[in-house]
């Protein structure tokens, strides 16, 4: 009965150390937004462009400090809302590169 137990444990851990990493990627790009556009207020599932939050330029230097800060290059074929247009897509278009 105890490997079950053991199992469920390391699942448990990998949950909890992926949510502490998206955690970090997400309050690491919240940081750089609001200090670089002066836009504290924003919600984690709004397009950065329909609200305002940042420009076309804006979204550029956005790329910029993702590859600087996590390590990879954004491909021409991945800058698409469906990865970059919100603080939640981001975070998940990150993940999924550093996985």
């Amino acid at each position: 009965m105890g490997e079950p137990l053991s199992i469920l444990t390391v699942s448990f851990a990998f949950v909890l150390e992926k949510t502490s990493y998206m955690d970090s990627i997400r309050s690491t790009i919240r940081s750089f937004i609001s200090d670089t556009f002066f836009v504290d207020d924003f919600e984690d599932g709004a397009s950065f462009l329909k609200s305002g939050t940042i420009d076309s330029t804006g979204m550029m230097e956005l790329v910029n400090f993702v590859e600087q800060s996590f390590g990879f290059k954004v491909e021409d074929n991945e800058l698409v809302p469906e990865n970059l247009d919100s603080l939640d897509n981001l975070v998940q278009f990150i993940s999924r590169k550093k996985s």
